[in-house]
């Protein structure tokens, strides 16, 4: 790790003394860097730093150098794109892929054995309360305050096996999809990848507490006119404490450009944050020729009006609009960011809202959840990447 950093902080200082993308690629390599490696680490600069007047340039220079398998290439054989510079393979998850089916297999094996531990389980709270006469020192002592919410800890276990069982559906459908698709997946809780991501796009990810990125999709979308890198994950973070914390899950979205784009800015919904920020705002205020979007998004972005306002209302161009009226009309309220070549999405709640699976009934996976997923995913990806032409 240590020489990770030492590399792209040399490649760092090679770009900021003027060298360009080129030179510097051509200066790790034949310092016995490997031309892999110094890319990796070129991208990593080029996605986590903002200040730099070599980014549009070097974001070019990426462009070219990256190298983009032919769509009949399985996707196991080659390294997908990710917004955070990560390096993944469909092997990066094989252990966890395996894990997973082993898990269905033995309960698949097994058809009663789901139901038999949820009924143990549940047996726990029951055999307390029918014992609990038989001690009455054990009940004088829990009965004799007025906190009783110690009996809540004895239905746990059958809360959390449940909950492990339907995570487990979940995750199932979602593999048998982009195994379809010849996606890479994973169902992962990951704190790490939260915190890459912050690192680069903290208005989106930076928020609450308990954070992690979960249940991630890569791959290719075949759009109405062209194939586009995508990305997807669930985004899950906690705010406030006792009873007025919340757990928040959001479906994060990402599509790779073909071009870098001349201004970073956000839009997120009109009338989101408060009266008193908004009047603070409205001198920044940007707005298109289109009342209909003016009053659904807000703009953000970092610098002066009149040095961001042309460039970004050449991005939100009147086909752009259109496309983002038709996304917020179909999936309602969302956040997105525009950043150099990518796009990110943020949209309320779960891929999968209701699941047909049901393992307590039938360890199989139902079609109607398959198909579900399938709909959704393949919806949003085909109106999102319907706006990319517009930007490249």
């Amino acid at each position: 790790m240590n020489t990770q950093l030492g590399i792209r902080k040399t490649l760092l200082n090679q770009l900021k003394n003027k060298k360009s993308p080129a030179q510097v690629l051509d200066l790790a390599v034949s310092a016995g860097v490997s031309k892999d490696d110094a890319l990796r680490e070129l991208e990593a600069i080029f996605r986590s730093e903002s200040e730099y007047t070599f980014l549009p340039v070097l974001g070019s220079f990426l462009q070219q150098q990256k190298k983009i398998s032919p769509l009949n290439t399985p996707v196991s054989f080659s390294e997908v794109w990710d917004p955070a510079g990560e390096k993944i393979t469909k092997k990066t998850f094989i252990g966890a892929t395996k894990k997973l089916l082993t898990k269905y297999q033995v309960y698949k094996e097994n058809p009663g054995l789901i139901r038999r531990n949820a009924i143990l389980l549940g047996l726990i709270p029951i055999g307390f309360f029918v014992l609990m006469p038989l001690v009455p020192a054990l009940r004088e002592l829990l009965f004799s305050g007025n906190d009783f919410n110690w009996i809540g800890f004895l239905f746990l276990p059958v809360i959390i096996y449940l909950a492990r069982i339907h995570q487990l559906q979940r995750d199932l459908v979602k593999m048998v999809v982009a195994d379809e698709y010849g996606w890479v997946y994973s169902s992962e809780k990951q704190k790490d990848r939260w915190s890459k991501l912050a690192g680069i796009y903290p208005h989106l990810f930076d928020k609450g507490s308990d954070q992690n990125i979960q249940d991630e999709f890569w791959g290719k979308f075949r759009g109405k006119k062209q194939t586009v890198d995508f990305w997807s994950g669930i985004f899950e973070y906690t705010t406030g404490s006792g009873k007025q914390k919340t757990v928040h899950k959001k479906t994060a979205f990402a599509l790779h450009l073909n071009t870098v784009l001349k201004s970073n800015f956000r839009l997120e919904p009109e009338g989101d944050s408060s009266s008193f920020f908004r009047f603070f705002r409205r001198k920044k205020e940007i707005d298109t020729e289109s009342n209909a979007f003016n009053k659904t998004f807000a703009v953000f972005y970092n610098g002066k009006k009149q040095e961001k306002q042309l460039e970004i209302i050449k991005i939100l161009s009147p086909s752009v609009q259109v496309r983002l009226l038709e996304i917020a009309n179909r999936e309602g309220k969302f956040i997105i960011q525009f950043q150099k070549d990518t796009v990110v999405f943020i949209f309320q709640g779960l891929l999968l809202q209701n699941m047909k699976s049901n393992f307590f009934k039938k360890v199989s996976l139902d079609a109607r959840d398959k198909k579900a997923i399938n709909e959704r995913i393949n919806r949003i990806l085909d109106i999102t990447s319907d706006i990319l032409p517009f930007l490249d």
